[in-house]
């Protein structure tokens, strides 16, 4: 399974997984394309680790950049 962050990166909250195989919708991405945002997990959408998942031929350039990136979450103490 494959977890899907609030935001791209580790440090965002995990709002499920994607099974192998799956497929999902393409949505955005950040610049360097290591991050892409799918739809939708639990009717939200939600962000992959681009070296985890095959991204089709042309995607870099027909998939948006995503240019407001959700703020990290603040820790806790």
């Amino acid at each position: 399974n494959l977890n899907v962050r609030s935001g791209p990166g580790i440090a965002y909250e995990l709002l499920g997984t994607i099974a192998e195989g799956e497929q999902v919708e393409l949505t955005g991405r950040i610049s360097d394309g290591s991050w892409w945002q799918i739809c939708c997990v639990n009717g939200e959408p939600g962000w992959v680790i681009g070296e985890a998942i095959e991204i089709p031929e042309g995607a870099e350039t027909i998939v948006p950049r995503v240019a407001r990136i959700p703020a990290l979450p603040t820790p806790t103490p």
